[in-house]
């Protein structure tokens, strides 16, 4: 029965050696697709950061040459608020233009 064992035992280890080589290449192969992906992943980290600072600069060049556009809009729309209190100005003062040639008209022609 010691043979038997043995025999067993031997048949046993070369299994388990077969098994820690295919793990080891399991893993080897593992070891090789992460790297691949990592160099990957890099390369579109980097493309990814070349794109935004391309978007940044023509972001920057935007805003610049449309710098004296958003000027000039703020400007008119100050201008549009000076307009509105000149009309409303006109108007009070043409009301009592009005009001002031009646009394003219009534006193010189009644009066």
């Amino acid at each position: 029965m010691g043979g038997a064992v043995r025999s067993l035992l031997k048949h046993g280890k070369a299994m388990i050696n077969e098994e820690i080589a295919a793990l080891r290449l399991q893993m080897q192969e593992h070891v090789a697709l992460f790297e691949q992906h990592e160099k990957d992943e890099l390369r579109r980290h980097l493309e990814f950061k070349r794109e935004q600072e391309a978007n940044r600069d023509r972001i920057d060049r935007l805003c610049h040459s449309t710098e004296s556009l958003v000027v000039a809009w703020e400007a008119l729309g100050g201008a549009v608020k000076l307009g509105i209190w000149v009309g409303r100005f006109l108007k009070w003062a043409g009301g009592l233009a009005i009001i002031s040639s009646a009394l003219a008209w009534t006193t010189k022609h009644i009066g």
